[in-house]
């Protein structure tokens, strides 16, 4: 399965980061990470984002300016690098 087209508790799983920036204003452009708990307190763990995205972007509200018009990035985590020997070349 897609990391962004999960559901919600996939998300958590797979410790996922949704990042809303408040598109209201020059001024603003606020942004921060949204709380998967509380995300799925809200939509429900089965809810996917892509499925209703405007449903879904239509309820988040900006912090610092009130504004309803925002955007999200869903970030996958981030794989370990693998741990290479380190060599010195001459």
């Amino acid at each position: 399965m897609s990391i962004i087209l999960g559901s919600l508790a996939h998300h958590r799983q797979m410790q996922v980061e949704i990042t809303a920036y408040c598109e209201a204003s020059e001024q603003c452009r606020h942004s921060g990470p949204l709380e998967l708990e509380r995300l799925i307190a809200v939509f429900g763990p089965d809810f996917v984002i892509p499925h209703s995205y405007r449903y879904f972007i239509g309820h988040l509200v900006c912090s610092k300016c009130r504004a309803r018009q925002a955007s999200i990035t869903i970030t996958p985590p981030r794989a370990e690098l693998p741990k290479f020997p380190m060599r010195t070349v001459w």
